[in-house]
């Protein structure tokens, strides 16, 4: 599933219309909540609040109890979303804590990628980030693409990932690392 700048705007909006796209996207996860969306693409958006975070969490934390293992639909039977991407998006702290919670108590994610994404207060973000990638086993190749971080975050991560024991590739370019060791 890909959701890409949903309203189409310019840019500039209000308060309220801001509330409505989150809870727009809140409902297109909602909607999907019987399919096992494996691979989701949240791109170009301007994502406020907490609720389609709160939605998003929800669907990263489901299993595929329901189904039988049937391929037929494409579904690849794997159940849970595999693959996570977010791209050109700003990110609060708040919704990178809800990010964070929801990633620590996942088992099928397995590909998490961060595209020109920039948070709020970024060494905060990390060291949360951190936190749900640390408690997290089943990430197998991570991406923090052009995100604006500096050498503390990029050393934080480097710390903190290199005994993760399924962690295959990291990928850090187009950070702004000055090589200070």
């Amino acid at each position: 599933m890909i959701v890409s700048d949903c309203t189409g705007s310019s840019g500039s909006s209000t308060p309220i219309e801001e509330e409505e796209e989150s809870m727009r996207l809140d409902k297109i996860f909602e909607v999907g909540a019987g399919t096992l969306f494996q691979n989701i693409v949240l791109a170009d958006m301007k994502l406020y609040g907490t609720t389609w975070m709160r939605a998003l969490v929800r669907k990263m934390k489901m299993t595929d109890t329901s189904r039988s293992g049937s391929d037929d639909d494409g579904g690849g039977g794997g159940g849970g979303i595999q693959r996570l991407e977010f791209r050109e998006l700003k990110l609060s702290t708040s919704q990178v804590v809800l990010f964070a919670k929801g990633l620590a108590e996942t088992t099928t994610l397995k590909e998490l990628s961060f595209g020109t994404v920039s948070f709020v207060d970024p060494t905060r973000a990390v060291r949360i980030l951190v936190a749900g990638l640390q408690a997290n086993q089943s990430i197998e190749r991570l991406s923090l693409v052009r995100c604006q971080l500096h050498d503390k975050q990029l050393a934080m991560l480097s710390y903190a990932l290199c005994h993760h024991r399924n962690l295959e590739e990291v990928d850090l370019s187009g950070n702004h690392c000055r090589g200070l060791g």
